[in-house]
């Protein structure tokens, strides 16, 4: 699964803009009708960081809101492993995410990882120039 989010920063724009989503529709119907968006962990942490992560390094060591429990229970039971998500920050104080998701437990190597990120970011840049 794959997401590229725009997260704000240009006043022109609007705040949040999808360019891909290959996220089951499903999900996507439930994320959006419970306006997850403002409370999901990984956009929030993304303005944080610059390198990439796992959502399952960060979520054990935040204190969630019940709003962030709740997507983060509902995620389990749908069945998601674990998501990693790499922070784009651009010229203008742009900021986006592209955010990859299992359903299944895997073993991932650092080297694996740097090429999850350079896939993301050329996938981010491509977004740009559409």
């Amino acid at each position: 699964m794959c997401r590229v989010r725009r997260l704000g920063g240009d006043r022109a724009a609007p705040p949040n803009r999808f360019f891909f989503v290959d996220w089951p529709q499903d999900w996507l119907e439930f994320y959006q009708a419970n306006g997850f968006v403002a409370h999901d962990v990984l956009p929030i942490e993304s303005r944080r960081r610059v390198r990439p992560f796992w959502y399952s390094e960060v979520i054990s060591r935040l204190k969630l809101s019940a709003k962030q429990k709740e997507l983060y229970d509902a995620g389990v039971a749908y069945g998601w492993k674990d998501v990693f998500g790499v922070p784009i920050h651009g010229p203008g104080s742009l900021q986006g995410l592209v955010t990859m998701a299992t359903r299944q437990e895997l073993t991932v190597s650092l080297a694996e990882c740097a090429v999850l990120e350079t896939m993301a970011r050329a996938l981010r840049e491509g977004a740009a120039e559409a």
